[in-house]
């Protein structure tokens, strides 16, 4: 018998090994193909990673205040309760500014605005608070029973988020005259400063609307008596050159503090006479702090703080 040569073993070897590797890798491909996938683990897809949604933690500012009052009204009007998210919103910080003095200096009878004395240098700007009987806002069979009074202010064109004056109204519409007024017109004396008379004469100035959204105060007996005002203004008193005094966009009140729920846990109210009209809603508070600005120069003139705090809001 002839022995193996050694070119010959080292064949076979080389065969052996070749056909462990084909073995061998047949066997993992199989494997790999027969081995069940690993279970994907939830929620880690993208289409199921929910989005933060975007907060905003600062104060509510007039727009928010009036989405509010619209809130209330409606629930009103339809007879239901108040939405949650009118509820959410007790104790919640707030501040919002009322223009006042926009269409020059007061008037004699005036609740608000301003009055410069050239010869003293001096301007004077008054705001006065609205007062309010319990039986205006709440009913006797309610709350109202303990509720001395409520002051407050009123939103003014609440279909605006704009805390700036109106635009100027312009001119009067001329309206036509009627065949009736031309013959008692052609009857009467002639005037010689009106000589327009026969084809047109001047519409009247359009009345401002009823108001419909208040922001106030509730007073109880148990409330601190320094933070009223009892139909007292808050008045700024300013020496001032006539070149330096800008009046052009009047003043506002800047108002803060928290919302406090004074009918149960809603920081609002509203009543309504009769189904065809609209609500008129307060929206109730605690009044950290008063100020009196001028829009134009930025200056605040005036500072007024409040004793009374909102025990709702845990201060």
């Amino acid at each position: 018998m002839d022995e193996p040569s050694l070119r010959t073993s080292r064949l076979a070897l080389a065969g052996l090994i070749a056909a462990a590797l084909v073995v061998g890798g047949a066997g993992f491909l199989i494997g790999r193909v027969t081995t069940p996938a690993a279970p994907a683990e939830e929620g880690v897809t993208d289409s199921s990673i929910p989005l933060p949604a975007p907060t905003w933690a600062g104060p509510l500012a007039r727009p928010d205040l009036i989405a509010l009052g619209a809130l209330a009204a409606d629930a009103t009007a339809a007879g239901m309760d108040p939405d949650i998210s009118l509820r959410q919103n007790e104790g919640r910080r707030f501040e919002i500014r009322l223009p006042f003095g926009c269409h020059g200096p007061a008037g004699e009878d005036d609740p608000s605005g301003w009055i410069y004395d050239e010869a003293s240098r001096t301007l004077r700007v008054f705001v006065t608070p609205e007062q309010w009987e319990a039986a205006d806002w709440f009913p006797s069979s309610s709350a109202g029973t303990a509720i001395e009074s409520v002051e407050g202010f009123w939103i003014e064109r609440p279909w605006t988020s704009s805390e700036a004056c109106p635009p100027p109204v312009g001119p009067a519409p001329m309206v036509p005259v009627s065949e009736d007024d031309n013959e008692d017109a052609a009857t009467a004396a002639p005037s010689p400063q009106d000589d327009t008379s026969e084809t047109s004469e001047a519409a009247p100035a359009p009345s401002a609307a009823p108001p419909t959204l208040a922001i106030g105060q509730v007073y109880t007996a148990e409330s601190p008596r320094s933070s009223r005002r009892n139909g007292e203004p808050f008045r700024a008193v300013v020496r001032l050159q006539p070149a330096d005094l800008e009046v052009s966009q009047g003043f506002r009140l800047r108002i803060s503090g928290r919302l406090t729920g004074a009918a149960g846990s809603v920081p609002a109210v509203c009543r309504q006479s009769t189904p065809m009209q609209p609500p008129v809603c307060l929206i109730t508070a605690a009044v950290d702090e008063v100020s009196i600005e001028n829009p134009v120069t930025g200056t605040t003139l005036a500072t007024w703080t409040l004793a009374q705090r909102s025990v709702a809001a845990g201060e």
